[in-house]
């Protein structure tokens, strides 16, 4: 079991306070994208929902249809909400500019664990994926471009996601030697989920993409084509289940979007209604199989996590004493480093 051994004493400022102006500047970057991609993403909603009913108005991921074809309100929906949580973690990263640590740095510097280099790898996946939606807002679709753009927006954000994670578990000391244990549960909350949440979204639509590309290449019978898309898929779903639930369960434990993301996606595939093309016997496997994981997610979750949440007041109460009577601490630990917070099954 690893405890994290934290020391009591004042650390004198390793620096002075003082800006980063890179590390603003891509942050400025990515709000600016980000307003681009809200405005290309109302665009493609108002396109489509045009009162024209030629087959050119139909959208671009929907001309061939598939067995992993979203409604168009579901993807629209999800779409929505990658944005409500990329605002909301852009907003948190904007206040962290005018937070101040007691190591001499500003909180988006050190220790927030959306660094700089984060910013770097999203302004880049920004980039990419925004002539995405600019074609789409023009109802055009290039097959092979398209897919690399889905790709390579997914490849930056598990870039990103890795970064963060580690960072988190680097920096955990520090969040919790300035007593940032709020912060701890929002990077949890808007970071791990909020780009798992944008991941996810990309990952299903790269899938339906390559599906799209067999279909128009005519490689293959648009039902093989299916069937090779539900397999990648599910290829996904098994990566993302032994990822969280073995290799690195403490780091993952608490990032369910990518789950409820799925289950949005092809439920509303599952339970569309009965005028449109029926759900084949894939997609609804692939549904019931993220009912289970999620289920299972939960209660280990919930198995694993029931005790040590009982006892978060009590140990931050413990560090509050710690911190306002350093006398008290001396002569009841003597002089030993105080371990004072477990972060095996909380972290």
């Amino acid at each position: 079991m690893d405890i994290a051994l934290v020391e009591n004493d004042y650390v004198l400022p390793t620096a002075i306070y003082k800006h980063d102006w890179i590390h603003i500047l891509y942050m400025v970057i990515c709000i600016i994208f980000f307003m681009i991609q809200v405005c290309q993403r109302i665009s493609v909603d108002l396109y489509y929902s045009s009162n024209f009913k030629t087959d050119f108005y139909i959208p671009s991921l929907n001309r061939h249809p598939t067995e992993l074809t979203p409604t168009l309100s579901s993807i629209s929906y999800i779409w929505y909400l990658v944005f409500i949580w990329q605002a909301a973690w852009i907003i948190y990263s904007i206040i962290g500019i005018f937070r101040r640590t007691s190591s001499g740095t500003y909180f988006y510097q050190h220790p927030c664990a959306m660094n700089k280099w984060c910013y770097f790898y999203t302004v880049f996946g920004l980039i990419l994926f925004t002539p995405q939606l600019a074609a789409a807002a023009r109802n055009k679709y290039g097959i092979g471009i398209s897919i690399f753009r889905y790709v390579g927006t997914l490849c930056e954000l598990i870039i990103i996601l890795v970064v963060v994670h580690v960072s988190l578990w680097e920096n955990l000391k520090s969040y919790l030697r300035n007593r940032f244990f709020v912060d701890v549960w929002l990077t949890r909350l808007l970071y791990h989920n909020g780009l798992a949440l944008w991941a996810s979204v990309l990952f299903y639509e790269s899938c339906l993409s390559i599906i799209i590309g067999l279909i128009h290449s005519d490689l293959v019978s648009p039902p093989t084509a299916s069937i090779i898309g539900c397999f990648l898929l599910l290829f996904g779903f098994i990566t993302l289940s032994i990822l969280e639930n073995v290799a690195f369960y403490n780091s993952l434990a608490f990032t369910l979007s990518p789950w409820l993301t799925f289950l949005w996606l092809l439920g509303g595939i599952v339970f569309r209604s009965h005028d449109e093309s029926s759900s084949s016997i894939f997609a609804i496997w692939i549904f019931s199989y993220s009912i289970q994981m999620i289920m299972i997610k939960s209660s280990v979750l919930s198995y694993n996590y029931n005790y040590q949440l009982n006892h978060l007041f009590i140990l931050c109460f413990e560090y509050e004493l710690m911190i306002l009577f350093p006398v008290m601490n001396e002569v009841l630990h003597k002089n030993y480093r105080v371990i004072f917070w477990k972060v095996s099954k909380i972290s």
